[in-house]
């Protein structure tokens, strides 16, 4: 069987992007495209290298675990752990492999050796179709998982400038506000407690008025470290535009983080029991 490296660069890719995007959802971490991307053509390369006969040393445990801490790597930065999206990442793989010789079975394929690794004639469109069924696995799993949440609220300290305050955050399964260019999620303040948090010449502009994009400009130019920007986003009102501003969120070891922070015009909670809203990936 003659086996094209092109097509064989193209067919891993496409997996390896299939899967890194399941390990992201399975463990939360922020998702950018660009680096799935650039990961899943490590992961591709690597695959046409390990076909080669002088490269069949790639095909050692040692190196295969390597390759995936250096995808996991590119592709989440530095991830939560790094040891467990590895771990996860491998477990996925092993998912994937273990359901495209069921379907070699099924079909009764006949395998061959090459290279020292076994083969099977499975169609590139069969496989594929394979790791799209284990993605579409995964997120019909965690949207169960996190629609059968407790709507749960938990205090999130921000720093901004000189100012920090405690925000009751409710960890919303309904929000999936991200920032488009980041893909970060994006915590939704309400107008008064974003104004306690922004610098007094910025809150003082919040006071005043709330047109977005009229604040986008003035903020702007008054408070460019706030790095403003409009954020678009869908209520069941329909469509609308949200500014956004770049916030620390503080953690309890002392260490701090960079979060987005979008300002809803209204109160976000009827009682007053939570001051901010983040989806559960957050």
């Amino acid at each position: 069987m003659i086996v094209y490296a092109d097509e064989l660069v193209l067919l891993n890719g496409i997996v390896n992007y299939l899967l890194l995007l399941a390990c992201g959802h399975l463990s939360g971490e922020s998702i950018r495209r660009g680096r799935l991307l650039a990961a899943s053509g490590l992961g591709a390369i690597y695959a046409l290298c390990a076909m080669l006969p002088a490269w069949s040393f790639l095909l050692l445990w040692g190196m295969k675990a390597v390759v995936c801490l250096a995808m996991i790597l590119i592709a989440f930065g530095r991830a939560r752990s790094l040891v467990r999206m590895t771990a996860l990442l491998i477990g996925l793989s092993l998912l994937y492999a273990g359901l495209v010789l069921l379907t070699a079975a099924l079909t009764g394929a006949r395998a061959y050796i090459r290279n020292g690794i076994v083969c099977y004639p499975v169609s590139y469109r069969a496989m594929v179709l394979t790791a799209g069924m284990v993605y579409a696995a995964v997120s019909l799993l965690m949207r169960n998982r996190f629609s059968s949440r407790a709507r749960t609220i938990v205090p999130i300290r921000l720093q901004c400038g000189e100012r920090q305050i405690e925000v009751q955050t409710l960890l919303d399964t309904g929000s999936e506000l991200r920032d488009p260019i980041s893909n970060d999620p994006v915590l939704i303040l309400d107008r008064e407690t974003a104004g306690e948090l922004l610098p007094r010449s910025a809150a003082n502009l919040l006071a005043a008025a709330f047109d977005p994009v009229t604040l986008l400009e003035e903020l702007s130019g008054t408070n460019p470290e706030l790095r403003p920007r409009l954020l678009p986003c869908r209520t069941v009102n329909g469509g609308g535009l949200l500014l956004a501003f770049r916030c620390q969120e503080l953690g309890q070891n002392g260490g701090s983080s960079a979060r987005w922070a979008a300002i809803s015009p209204t109160a976000l909670s009827g009682d007053g029991r939570y001051q901010g809203l983040l989806g559960c990936g957050g």
